[in-house]
């Protein structure tokens, strides 16, 4: 047997316990390694099956229990941070599923796609940011979270083989956040804001934007799945959810979410063959005009509810929506399956016919558009809710004006660190010192916005190259791309431009549901497209990529449970206050928090209030110098925190430390304009500070103490008469004024400086004709004193002594301490 015989049955006679020995022994040795190799690539792909295995479980976790965590938000506020740090939890396992894949595949020599490379150049910006931003605990802690993205990505890359499993995930995660809403709408559940007052669609998000941004996904998921799969099953299903969603999405008022709606579903058509966009529209509009009347219905069954739970109102919402639902389902199901091919061969175009329906749907909107503007009584058969809504988007309303107002901020404090930011949650902190207008808000509303202000044009431009890299691929791959691909595509879509007009991607699940998507659309042509090539790297060394990823996992697992046992020891201080536990139990719990996670501000702030209430009841100078030294360790890693600087304010009142307090509150009149408080210390400690310099008859120090409070005064009138600059239709905000407290103290200042007339504007409005309290005697005896240094109104100086019969001696001191002399 020749040498070729050998090689070409060799495999075969090894398999059937031929002699092998007989054989010629180069051609023996290379068939064992032969078989030898292809039972260890066997032996790979069955290890590889355990830690996929637990990736998708845990981005089963993620997705199907974790939303109901108020959507995993994580907004900059203690309370708000457990589901933030279950995904660090979470990033670490998948961290761990990637370095066991990685050392599992450390032989195969795979070349790196750029793709899997650039993603961490996001996080990188989040860790280079921290060292310059305004807090080092929100830094650090952004820095995990995009670890945990970074982590959640790459693995959708390796699950990207079973992207319809992924669908799958997603289409029942709307589902059940779906019908979470309807059972809080018919009474069933009572889960705080998932209905906003006027009965806004909010489901576990407890923000009807966010919902509405999922609520859009799924309607274009429907509508996709339902022209491209015939299967009568999954047709059905689709279907099935379609109309109920439509209802939510109507219910949930988003204009920006309504708004976004008409370039996805544009997006969505145009993935779509001709004939297949017949379909789409057909399925659509039937939807929208079942959905529209019955979203009315659902308001006026779920109204009474919310006040009181009726069994039968409740089971009569449930029947109509799945009457109606099931309904549909059948009637599309049918109509679609028995009229389709026709439909198909009717549809049968070029390929540049495809521009046709959604020209046609343009132009539709556009129309529209125009309808709202010009002829706004044209949608009055619409529910009244939705029509009010739609008639809000004009540019004038204060939700769209505020916006833009957040947007021009977010530019000014980017200016001012451009190339790196501030860091994670900087938005927040810096948004005092730069906003336009005394608005609540802590968060840019935009995801582009406040990703620039968090990590400068570093962040934001390796964002839009992950993007814009992706999609080029998704281009160049555009006449294989199969319908599961689409699917992704339209949910990238739709996240990416609802996101970019509020803050959808502060919660979790959405930006996690975003990272999965694009880690997935990545892949696209990776290998079937001859035209798209990895850019040519040098091979990492087998194992550094699995060390890396089990470090990475190592020390996120480590930060987790750190955090969430800090959080824990947190809510476990803030209840034994509420539930007026023992002092010491508070702060066993706080000391416990604080000491796994010692740069935390609002753990500090805390502990801090909590011992001045304890001081406040029995007094001791321990529990004061425990405040000076907490305070004086967080400010090592909070450079700007007004929390902190209140905190500061109320030790210092405590310790009357007047010198302190003052210098405190002008250092940071400039960093926060519109914070009323600071104004009103200011004032007020001036005021004590010329006080006792008057009693000690040291008047030019009195006069210059007085002055500087007025000065403080109109630099708050200032600020004040920025309000009347705003566009019209634009809240002021919060309320912008000093306390009464201050004005008083700016009356008797006035009168003080013997400026009568401005004494008596501002003490006139305290005066009480029958004074009850200790502050109401004092104002009417200071607004007599200045009638009376004035000689005018003798009848109004009568009535107020009237009032205060037994004040006579108290005047003539008061008279007397007022008009002793100054050079103004």
């Amino acid at each position: 047997m020749s040498k070729n015989t050998y090689e070409k049955n060799g495999t075969n006679d090894i398999l059937l316990g031929d002699n092998v020995e007989s054989r010629h022994p180069i051609v023996t040795t290379k068939l064992v390694l032969k078989e030898l190799k292809r039972a260890a690539f066997a032996s790979r792909s069955s290890l590889r099956l355990f830690p996929m295995g637990a990736a998708w479980t845990i981005v089963g976790y993620i997705l199907l229990i974790m939303p109901f965590n108020q959507g995993m938000f994580y907004g900059g506020n203690a309370n708000f941070e457990g589901g933030l740090f279950q995904i660090f939890l979470l990033g670490g396992m998948l961290f761990a599923c990637l370095a066991a894949a990685s050392w599992i595949d450390r032989n195969n020599r795979i070349q790196q796609d750029p793709l899997a490379i650039i993603v961490w150049l996001l996080p990188i910006g989040y860790y280079i940011a921290s060292f310059d931003g305004p807090s080092s605990y929100s830094g650090r802690t952004y820095f995990y979270f995009y670890l945990c993205l970074t982590a959640v990505y790459l693995l959708a890359r390796k699950l990207s083989n079973k992207i319809h499993w992924m669908i799958g995930l997603f289409l029942l995660s709307g589902t059940l956040i779906l019908f979470f809403g309807y059972a809080n709408l018919f009474g069933n559940l009572h889960y705080l804001d998932a209905l906003w007052g006027d009965f806004r669609f909010a489901s576990v998000f407890q923000y009807p934007n966010a919902y509405g941004a999922l609520a859009l996904v799924m309607i274009c998921l429907c509508l996709y799945l339902g022209v491209n799969y015939r299967n009568k099953w999954l047709l059905m299903a689709v279907t099935f959810l379609l109309v109920p969603t439509i209802i939510s999405f109507v219910m949930s008022l988003s204009r920006g979410a309504f708004i976004v709606a008409f370039p996805v579903l544009v997006v969505t058509l145009l993935l779509l063959p001709f004939r297949k966009q017949l379909v789409l529209s057909c399925l659509g509009l039937s939807a929208l005009i079942m959905a529209i009347p019955l979203s009315r219905l659902m308001v006026t069954i779920g109204g009474p509810l919310q006040m009181s739970m009726d069994v039968s109102s409740s089971l009569r919402g449930w029947a109509i929506l799945f009457g109606s639902a099931i309904v549909y389902a059948a009637l599309a199901t049918l109509i679609i399956r028995s009229i389709s091919d026709w439909m198909y061969d009717l549809g049968k175009r070029e390929p540049r016919d495809r521009w046709i329906i959604p020209s046609i749907f343009v132009l539709t909107a556009t129309v529209g558009v125009l309808i709202l503007v010009l002829k706004p009584h044209w949608i009055s058969f619409l529910p009244d809710l939705l029509e009010q809504r739609l008639l809000k988007i004009n540019g004038k309303e204060n939700s769209m004006l505020e916006r833009f107002a957040f947007y021009r901020d977010s530019i000014k404090m980017w200016q001012h660190q451009p190339i790196f930011g501030y860091g994670g949650s900087a938005w927040k902190t810096l948004v005092y010192t730069y906003q336009s207008n005394p608005y609540a808000s802590i968060l840019a509303h935009s995801f582009i916005f406040q990703t620039l202000v968090e990590t400068g044009m570093f962040g934001i431009l390796s964002f839009v190259l992950l993007l814009v890299w992706i999609l080029i691929r998704v281009f160049r791959n555009r006449s294989r791309l199969s319908p599961e691909y689409g699917v992704m595509i339209i949910i990238l879509a739709v996240l990416i431009m609802t996101s970019a007009i509020d803050f959808n991607m502060n919660f979790g699940y959405l930006i996690c549901m975003l990272f999965i998507v694009m880690g997935m659309v990545s892949t696209i042509g990776r290998q079937a497209s001859a035209k798209i090539k990895p850019v040519p790297v040098r091979l990492i060394s087998n194992a550094a990529k699995p060390i890396a990823h089990l470090l990475f996992a190592i020390f996120l697992l480590y930060q987790s449970v750190n955090l969430i046992q800090s959080h824990s020891s947190f809510n476990a201080a803030q209840n034994a206050m509420l539930q007026k536990k023992p002092e010491s139990v508070t702060f066993s719990w706080i000391d416990d928090a604080i000491k796994h996670a010692k740069d935390h501000p609002e753990y500090s702030a805390f502990k801090v209030m909590a011992l001045l209430m304890r001081h406040d009841g029995q007094p001791d100078e321990v529990y004061l110098e425990e405040s000076v030294k907490t305070l004086g360790q967080i400010k090592l890693f909070e450079k700007q925190n007004i929390t902190l600087i209140e905190a500061e304010l109320a030790l210092y009142k405590v310790q009357n430390r007047i010198d302190e307090a003052q210098e405190l509150v002008m250092n940071n009149l400039d960093v926060y304009p519109w914070n009323t408080i600071l104004y009103d210390q200011a004032i007020l400690g001036y005021f004590t500070k010329g006080f006792i310099a008057k009693q000690e008859h040291n008047l030019a120090k009195a006069e210059q103490y007085f002055h500087s409070a007025v000065d403080i005064f109109n630099r708050f009138d200032k600020q004040k008469n920025k309000l009347s600059q705003l566009p019209m239709g634009q809240a002021k905000g919060l309320p912008f004024k000093l306390a009464e407290k201050s004005m008083l103290a700016l009356g008797q200042i006035y009168a003080m400086l013997h400026d009568w007339a401005t004494a008596e504007k501002i003490l006139k409005p305290f005066v009480s004709q029958i004074p009850k309290t200790r502050d109401e005697l004092n104002a009417n005896r200071w607004y007599e004193a200045v009638l009376f240094s004035q000689g005018n109104s003798p009848d109004a100086v009568k009535q107020l002594r009237k009032a205060d019969p037994d004040g006579g001696p108290m005047m003539k001191e008061l008279l007397a301490f007022i008009q002793e002399g100054y050079s103004s």
